[in-house]
């Protein structure tokens, strides 16, 4: 006794002949790619009594007996792939502008610097050796002056050392160094307390004032300063 079998069309039948189809078919699936609409969807059509199946272009219609299916020409979107390795560095660019020199020193910056004064003199009661201390800013105020003996102690307006030289805020410090000395008696500066013009010393330099012991005998001074802005 023959049993006639029928074949029942599902949508996984449909979906198990598109991978068949294309694992064997893949090559001219690709070569015919005008078949996929511009937005990359394929088209087919399959009997319903057999689920052959065929391709078909973007808006073609499905012959009576035929029920119509479309698939994606590409998957969704995979995940991230790891990231890779750092590339080469880039050349150097190019150099920027420079930035503006300030005028005015800021408030609690300090500068630093050494004097040096050599000379001899005729007399030593109305001549003296001078040496000039520049700033390279100008001080927002008047600066008060130090002066420290050879290997003299620290003071709050001074704390620092000849090697080290440093000022407090609103100070100018000179830090004598006795090897550095021969024939002085006194080291000065332009200012109250040193006498001179001090109307304008103390706001871009000073000047430091050498007085010598013995006349027309070579005199030699030498030291450390800092100067710090109000």
């Amino acid at each position: 006794m023959k049993q006639h079998l029928r074949v029942r069309v599902t949508y996984a039948n449909v979906i198990a002949t598109l991978v068949l189809f294309l694992a064997l078919g893949g090559g001219a699936v690709a070569a015919t790619g005008s078949i996929a609409g511009p937005d990359g969807v394929l088209h087919g059509c399959y009997r319903r009594e057999r689920g052959n199946l065929r391709l078909v272009r973007a808006g073609g219609v499905c012959h009576r007996g035929e029920g119509s299916v479309v698939w994606n020409e590409r998957g969704p979107q995979g995940p991230p792939g790891r990231a890779g390795a750092p590339g080469p560095q880039g050349p150097a660019g190019p150099q920027g502008t420079p930035g503006q020199f300030p005028s005015t020193l800021p408030s609690g910056a300090t500068v630093v610097g050494t004097y040096d004064v050599q000379g001899s003199l005729p007399y030593v009661n109305h001549y003296r050796l001078h040496a000039a201390i520049s700033f390279g800013y100008t001080m927002p105020a008047q600066l008060v002056t130090n002066v420290i003996a050879p290997n003299g102690a620290p003071t709050s307006a001074c704390p620092g050392t000849a090697d080290q030289p440093q000022a407090a805020p609103g100070n100018l410090c000179i830090y004598r160094q006795d090897l550095l000395e021969n024939n002085v008696a006194d080291v000065l500066l332009y200012t109250p307390t040193g006498g001179g013009d001090y109307l304008t010393s103390g706001f871009t330099g000073d000047m430091v004032e050498v007085v010598a012991n013995w006349p027309n005998c070579p005199t030699e001074a030498g030291g450390t300063w800092a100067a710090t802005a109000p």
